[in-house]
């Protein structure tokens, strides 16, 4: 091979070598600047999810009771040792009703087990009701199947609100 030849084709690889130094350059400038704005985005959501006012459970049954207008409301209802958060009498129906943050099974448990406790004291029809600011797809697919009424009053965690 000639020496020009040799020469033009060291100047190429040289080039050719600065070029991919500047691109790495470039790319690392560019990965380091999405990582800054990744870091910006992941604060800024757990900012608006630390201010996000999360209603009591007083709130949550507030709320129930202005969705089903019963005609009567009483609050921890006595049953044995245990406490129903609340009853409520709309024509010949009672509503037992339990308030959660998050719907759970163990609220699943304690308004089946509310009901069958009530339903001792009481020959009306019985209704249960789950009021919860998180909710759960697979949660209330299972309510549904038991003839729970689940009101979610505030987000589904799983993405599926149904």
């Amino acid at each position: 091979m000639p020496i020009n030849a040799k020469k033009k084709l060291v100047e190429e690889l040289s080039e050719v070598k600065d070029l991919r130094r500047s691109i790495e350059f470039e790319l690392k400038l560019e990965v380091e600047s999405l990582l800054r704005e990744f870091e910006e985005i992941k604060k800024q959501i757990a900012t608006e999810e630390a201010r996000e006012e999360i209603p009591s459970e007083k709130e949550l049954l507030a709320r129930l009771v202005g969705e089903l207008q019963p005609d009567k409301v009483d609050i921890e209802v006595r049953v044995g040792r245990k406490s129903i958060d609340m009853v409520c009498e709309k024509g010949n129906v009672i509503w037992v009703a339990e308030a959660k943050k998050q719907l759970d099974y163990k609220a699943v448990g304690q308004v089946l087990s509310y009901m069958n406790l009530y339903k001792k004291r009481n020959g009306k029809e019985i209704k249960t009701a789950i009021v919860c600011w998180y909710g759960d797809s697979q949660i209330e697919s299972a309510c549904q199947e038991l003839g729970i009424e689940v009101f979610v009053v505030g987000r589904c965690t799983d993405g599926l609100n149904t």
